[in-house]
């Protein structure tokens, strides 16, 4: 089975590696730790990058960073190599509960 992701992460200019958390130290004071493993970094999901783009662009430069678009495709497989099933989401008790009476 494949999925495909796309979210935004923060890459320091300097270094190339990612934004992995920060802290707030109180008045304009903060530290940050980065990783080279994009797994690990700090994500944003597209949606929310477009509704605080200049909040998230205004952090990006604070700690020296660029922000960056990742388009991710996975695909899920067994341990033993053997291809992941979809599975179809069934609807929860309360939408069944609803369904049927409607019908009854």
């Amino acid at each position: 089975m494949k999925m495909n992701q796309e979210f935004i992460v923060l890459r320091r200019k300097e270094t190339g590696s990612f934004l992995k958390l920060f802290k707030d130290r109180g008045t304009l004071a903060y530290q940050a730790d980065y990783t080279d493993n994009l797994a690990n970094a700090l994500f944003m999901s597209l949606e929310k990058y477009e509704e605080d783009k200049m909040q998230f662009k205004s952090m990006a430069k604070m700690f020296g960073c660029e922000v960056v678009k990742v388009k991710a495709e996975y695909e899920l497989t067994y341990p033993n190599g053997s291809e992941v099933r979809e599975i179809e989401k069934q609807p929860d008790k309360l939408t069944r509960d609803f369904l049927r009476g409607l019908f009854d």
